[in-house]
């Protein structure tokens, strides 16, 4: 029943969830993402943010340090290693690889190392770029957790830990632009990488996010559609594109205002919440869509980039198609390809437990229902988010 799905899934997050990792993909689309017109700074302005407040919402500062950390690393950084080290053991059967090199760049994991991970004739160069956000979950997470074991020691009240909070956060926006270069040496080889390892520097920006997902999550679990509230919204995010056109990439470390940005950001997210409740409260098949896409994100997350770019590469020098119809046959394919591959290891074991939280899928048994998780493979971790 209708009813039941509504209650028991938390039906606007998933949808919204889905939401979210569509925009991504369309956002390292050609039609967005090669083209750089004002749809890339609506989109850019707040889709991550978005990701790292579904994530605060799911956080649950209850499990200890040990127990947090041996979970994501089983839902964020296995699946991370795993990809990367069998895309990296394809590489190096087809053609020589450079071991040292690559290592460095999966290990110290911004999307600039990972941008240039491994570069084929024809230039592709950005299949795991979107995989930063993995390894810098990871981190977050800890950090979170630190943070606010802090705060309650310290027994601070809700100003006291806003006021910091605001300070970090536009520290860290405003050093965000700087130029983050650091040099890894080995023997014989020196490699220099933007961005400090797993994003350590975007770290007050998205713990910012994160905290904000974390301190209003009765709220968001409880949402009631206010619309006034979504019109002002709506009028906030419109008025600050038009007369600002400000953005943020936080991949290539651009922030553009402090005030303006993060009030698109903290607008954008509400709006699609706002879209995902009335979206819910229509067709079931449309929650039920939405929310299976949402359960895959965590595979289209990974192999989006790699179908999408590939496909619109062999579209345009096989098969002469390019532009808009090869951007979206593209973005198509990059969407449906991961699905399927979800519906495949959700059912083979043996694949689960390389990509899927080893805890409900190993041993053998019958999965359990889930609670949506920001960018997860659908199963539910210990603190609901993968």
């Amino acid at each position: 029943m209708k009813g039941d799905f509504m209650k028991a899934r938390y039906a606007h997050i998933d949808i919204a969830r889905g939401m979210g990792i569509l925009l991504v993909v369309f956002g390292h689309n050609w039609i967005v993402s090669d083209t750089k017109t004002d749809l890339f700074n609506v989109i850019y302005s707040f889709h991550m943010p978005f990701f790292f407040f579904l994530s605060g919402l799911f956080f649950r500062h209850t499990d200890s340090l040990a127990k947090l950390s041996f979970n994501k690393f089983d839902s964020l950084l296995k699946p991370y290693f795993v990809t990367l080290i069998l895309f990296g053991l394809a590489v190096a059967l087809a053609k020589p690889l450079n071991f040292a090199e690559y290592a460095a760049r999966v290990l110290h994991s911004t999307g600039g190392s990972l941008r240039t991970l491994y570069g084929d004739e024809n230039g592709m160069t950005s299949y795991w770029s979107p995989l930063w956000f993995l390894t810098h979950l990871f981190l977050l997470t800890i950090v979170a957790w630190l943070g606010i074991s802090a705060f309650e020691k310290l027994q601070l009240g809700i100003r006291p830990r806003l006021a910091f909070m605001a300070s970090f956060f536009m520290l860290g926006a405003v050093a965000m632009n700087q130029d983050w270069i650091r040099g890894l040496s080995f023997p014989g080889d020196q490699y220099e990488f933007k961005g400090m390892p797993f994003s350590l520097d975007l770290l007050p920006v998205t713990l910012g996010f994160f905290l904000l997902g974390y301190w209003l999550r009765e709220k968001v679990f409880n949402f009631s559609l206010s619309l006034p509230l979504l019109l002002g919204a709506l009028a906030i995010f419109a008025i600050c594109h038009y007369a600002f056109n400000a953005t943020m990439d936080l991949n290539k470390r651009l922030y553009d205002d402090v005030v303006i940005t993060t009030l698109e950001a903290v607008c954008g997210i509400y709006i699609t919440l706002a879209v995902a409740h009335l979206l819910g409260q229509g067709k079931e098949v449309v929650a039920r869509v939405f929310s299976y896409i949402g359960e895959a994100s965590l595979l289209i997350l990974i192999f989006h980039a790699f179908i999408q770019n590939k496909s619109y590469y062999l579209l345009e020098t096989k098969l002469g198609i390019s532009g808009m119809p090869a951007g979206l046959i593209s973005f198509t394919l990059a969407c449906a390809l991961p699905i399927a591959l979800y519906y495949i290891v959700e059912r083979v074991r043996l694949f689960a437990l390389f990509f899927l939280p080893i805890k409900n899928y190993w041993p053998l048994r019958k999965p359990q229902p889930r609670m949506p998780n920001a960018i997860s493979s659908g199963a539910n971790s210990s603190d609901g988010r993968s």
